[in-house]
């Protein structure tokens, strides 16, 4: 699938330290969304290592987003939230062949997933 070349060319100059923690992020995201359940031949639980990835490349981003001057130090988790929501909404048109990722996405900042979330976005942001 090809995606919009707009912001494809876009989203790397507008959000340079974004971008880079986003296609950890949108990888880590389909990791979870795929390895839920599945343990290694060994017996090691996948899905908690990709939640690992996704927690760690998660809080990347933010980090990004501040280091582009899209969020403040000082935004609350819902501006924190709504930028993220902004960048992921902009990836995935340039980059629609991570569908399991933006489900999966769509699935952790759900309305009934809220307070989950939110305690995410502070846990890893005081840390």
């Amino acid at each position: 699938m090809a995606g919009l070349r707009l912001y494809q060319e876009q989203l790397p100059i507008l959000y340079p330290h974004t971008f880079a923690g986003m296609q950890k992020w949108v990888m880590a995201m389909a990791d979870v969304s795929n390895d839920i359940g599945k343990k290694t031949w060994f017996g090691k639980d996948k899905g908690a290592i990709a939640y690992q990835k996704f927690l760690s490349s998660l809080k990347q981003t933010i980090i990004g987003l501040t280091l582009d001057g899209k969020i403040r130090e000082s935004a609350s988790a819902d501006e924190v939230v709504s930028a993220l929501e902004e960048v992921l909404s902009k990836f995935a048109l340039a980059f629609p062949n991570w569908p399991e990722a933006y489900r999966f996405a769509n699935s952790f900042f759900s309305q009934n997933n809220k307070s989950d979330y939110m305690a995410v976005i502070n846990r890893l942001r005081s840390c």
